[in-house]
């Protein structure tokens, strides 16, 4: 069962949140992405705006083989597009943040999903006083589900087993995210969910 998400959404039922620009390789005047960013930022405001159901806008040249090719791999990857495009009563919100340093050092944002499942984005910020480097991040699964957790790495495309407890990631980079979907074992177990490979 999941377990109830804030009650403020930034979106409704097509009617998405518009939080600006997505800054996927626009070029700027430095020849560069608009804003300088790295892949794993591009990848990261990618997904930040799919778990808030924001429109997933391309605003660069596709024709631009290297460019295109460069981000290729997250704005196809079909797991997080179904993230962006689904509707189950919420459009995803922030649900978790670093309380010492006011959300500088790590945020977790979320969205309900099919069969009580919920797509998770948990973002290295590294802003604060703590650390400019990789940050060790958890996700303590049962803020979010009771029971096991069936969990599904969004970015990699890979099924990460069945888990209770805490999850750890270590070393994760500045300004990168883990993506993931988390789904109650119980529903794998009576169908109800996506089957394991």
């Amino acid at each position: 069962m999941a377990l109830p998400l804030p009650t403020d959404p930034s979106a409704g039922f097509c009617a998405p949140s518009y939080p600006d620009m997505l800054e996927v390789d626009v070029s700027g005047q430095n020849g560069h992405s608009e804003g300088g960013l790295s892949f794993a930022e591009q990848r990261t405001h990618f997904g930040l705006w799919a778990a808030i159901s924001s429109p997933l806008t391309l605003s660069f040249d596709v024709g631009n083989t290297s460019i295109t090719d460069a981000v290729w791999p997250f704005i196809t990857n079909p797991e997080v597009l179904a993230v962006s495009q689904s509707w189950y009563g919420h459009p995803g919100t922030l649900t978790a943040q670093d309380k010492d340093n006011a959300g500088q050092e790590w945020q977790i944002w979320t969205k309900p999903q099919a069969g009580d499942a919920i797509a998770v984005l948990i973002i290295s910020r590294a802003l604060g006083p703590v650390s400019a480097g990789p940050l060790d991040l958890s996700l303590p699964l049962g803020d979010y589900l009771r029971g096991p957790v069936v969990v599904r790495d969004l970015w990699q495309r890979a099924d990460m087993g069945t888990h209770v407890g805490t999850l750890r990631f270590p070393a994760v980079a500045a300004h990168d995210s883990v993506f993931l979907l988390l789904r109650p074992a119980a529903n794998e177990t009576h169908g109800l969910g996506r089957k394991q490979a």
